[in-house]
């Protein structure tokens, strides 16, 4: 048995089961036996009920979870709570974040909450816990208009955090938090746009996003030499983009998953991580990826979780820096996973290392019909296509030049005959009537393509 001493001296002897239902007090079991333990911080009233509250949590947190047996538990708590004031429920849930007692700091929690759900408005809530409007007329008057979009259904939420201080201290300098205020993710948000936004822990993905449950958009943009390590969890996003453009704070512990089964978009940019521990993208359909090797901070980054929670999308872009980083883990071991989905590829390249992974590539999508490739100019010439059953072919970025018809016709070495071809011409060249039927011409005579479009800006 163990004796239990209140702030205001009252004693409770309570059996091990008890101390046990407590994380602070838990320890007593090895070194307080048969000794008195202050309770320094809970008065005698407020610990009655802490040990009763235990005393009821015994059994059933000991192993009854008995559908019958949690009705009954929930039916006692409701009546438990309820039961009290304000101010000893409030008094409670200290009690419970002191002891760290979960069930109990939960309960307590919601209890509060219901009390602030039932009044009628802000008024009610200053008054039943004594606040004080600190709110200028100005201020008060924009939450309240706030409120009232909200409940007339929101549909996106653009919110600017301006702080109200300005001094001479250097903006990556300045640290802090912030608490949003909730009811503007309560409603029928669908679009949500979060940029250099900092979350404590897994806030992201277990507070905000829960509270958003229409939505379907996502934007991180992260623009800091701070890398945070984020969980993107949700089950209603359909679109989502992430966005980190700095590799100063990445280390080896630099990570981020996605658990996203609705979305059917994703655009990711970001410099290559330690580990992908998660990837649920079950509807994928078009996935772009624009991932840097650091070479400094991640020398041999793991990028299998990734590409293999996104094998079954259908379109699938691979910038420049992105086929550089797979190809650097191929060398190291890295087994494509098989694109069985996969009908659109559009695959950039900036030197023979990343050329190296178009065959590769194409082996692993066995139902591949549109090739897009880009950075023809970089081509070395010693990585030929073969046969494949690539239906069209599309060059982005083609200026005609003799040089890249010559690297076009080493690239398809091989192949069968391709239907049809596209060609786009940049922007800076100039393209008539002559230019079209020369490009024509050439395909076709040097390269074998029957039929080619010509796209170019007027």
């Amino acid at each position: 048995m163990f004796t239990l001493e209140s702030s205001d001296g009252f004693l409770f002897v309570v059996d091990e089961a008890v101390v046990l239902q407590s994380v602070i007090l838990s320890p007593m079991v090895q070194d307080c036996a048969g000794r008195e333990y202050p309770i320094t911080n809970v008065t005698g009233k407020i610990l009655k009920l802490v040990i009763e509250y235990c005393k009821n949590h015994v059994v059933v947190d000991g192993g009854d979870s008995s559908s019958s047996s949690g009705d009954a538990l929930k039916k006692w708590d409701d009546k438990f709570i309820t039961q009290m004031d304000l101010s000893t429920v409030y008094d409670l849930l200290m009690a419970a974040n002191y002891l760290n007692i979960k069930g109990l700091f939960d309960l307590t929690c919601q209890g509060v909450a219901d009390v602030i759900a039932a009044c009628k408005d802000h008024k009610e809530i200053r008054a039943m816990f004594g606040l004080v409007n600190d709110f200028t007329a100005e201020e008060e008057a924009e939450v309240l208009k706030e409120n009232d979009v909200v409940e007339r259904g929101v549909l996106e939420v653009d919110v600017t955090l301006r702080p109200r201080w300005r001094g001479p201290v250097h903006t990556d300098e300045v640290h802090g938090n912030c608490f949003l205020p909730y009811h503007l993710f309560r409603s029928k948000t669908l679009s949500l746009f979060l940029y250099t936004i900092m979350f404590d822990d897994q806030d992201l993905s277990d507070v905000l996003l829960p509270g958003c449950p229409m939505l379907e958009e996502l934007t991180v943009v992260h623009k800091t030499d701070f890398y945070p390590n984020y969980r993107i969890s949700s089950q209603t996003i359909k679109k989502l983009t992430v966005f980190y453009c700095y590799d100063f704070g990445i280390d080896d512990g630099s990570r981020i998953s996605f658990d996203a089964p609705s979305v059917v978009s994703l655009n990711y940019a970001d410099y290559a991580l330690s580990e992908y521990p998660l990837v649920n993208l079950g509807s994928l359909v078009k996935a772009k990826l624009d991932i840097s090797y650091s070479k400094t901070n991640i020398k041999r980054p793991v990028l299998s979780g990734l590409l293999v929670g996104i094998s079954n999308v259908e379109t699938l872009h691979l910038s420049p820096d992105s086929t550089d980083l797979i190809s650097r883990c191929v060398k190291h071991g890295l087994v494509l996973p098989v694109f069985n989905n996969l009908v659109t590829l559009s695959f950039g390249s900036k030197n023979k290392r990343g050329w190296k992974l178009l065959p590769y590539l194409l082996k692993q999508s066995p139902k591949l019909e549109t090739l897009i490739i880009q950075g023809l100019d970089s081509y070395t010439g010693d990585v030929t296509i073969g046969l494949f059953q690539v239906k069209e072919l599309h060059v982005v970025g083609y200026k005609g030049t003799a040089k890249e018809l010559q690297h076009l016709k080493s690239l398809l070495a091989g192949t069968e005959c391709i239907p049809k071809m596209q060609v786009e011409f940049p922007q800076d060249v100039v393209v008539d009537d002559a230019k079209m039927i020369q490009t024509r011409r050439d395909l076709f005579i040097l390269v074998g393509v029957v039929s080619t479009d010509v796209a170019y800006f007027e």
